[in-house]
């Protein structure tokens, strides 16, 4: 099955939100989602409907190529995110965020990564519940049991 999103860029945030030396770093992946990706414009593929309305935001209206000024949506994930649910191979499993292609064109870097600073104040992402399977570890997403301040 071919992949739905495109890989914009790769980035190195500090795992548990502040770097210092001997930090662990964590790389955040943003995923572009084309704007033609679930198209009810003819010849795009999807006239039957959107198989990934349940888990992207709405589709863009797009020219008879497939192009428009935005993509779709822009999902931010780890390493450590996995890829494919019940409902759909394409969906993440509990992707850090996820923005229109409108809202990521307009975001700041600044504003980016004070979310991403926010979801790593929210939630042990990383390291805290751990599941070893054989040669394999996942991670899972669990809400803080103490908050933590910026600092």
């Amino acid at each position: 099955m071919m992949s739905i999103y495109a890989t914009l860029w790769n980035l190195k945030f500090p795992s548990e939100g502040d770097d210092y030396l001997g930090c662990d770093w964590i790389i955040v992946t943003a995923q572009g989602v084309p704007p033609h990706i679930g198209s009810p414009t003819p010849g795009m593929g999807y006239e039957n409907g959107d198989p990934y309305s349940e888990f992207l935001p709405p589709v863009v209206t797009t020219d008879e190529k497939g192009d428009a000024p935005f993509m779709r949506a822009v999902v931010f994930v780890t390493e450590h995110t996995l890829k494919a649910t019940e409902r759909s191979g394409q969906e993440y499993v509990a992707p850090l965020l996820v923005l229109t292609g409108r809202e990521y064109a307009v975001i700041s870097f600044d504003e980016l990564h004070a979310r991403f600073l926010d979801i790593y104040l929210s939630f042990d992402i990383f390291y805290i519940c751990k599941q070893h399977c054989g040669l394999m570890m996942r991670y899972f997403a669990r809400p803080r049991l103490r908050p933590r301040g910026r600092g």
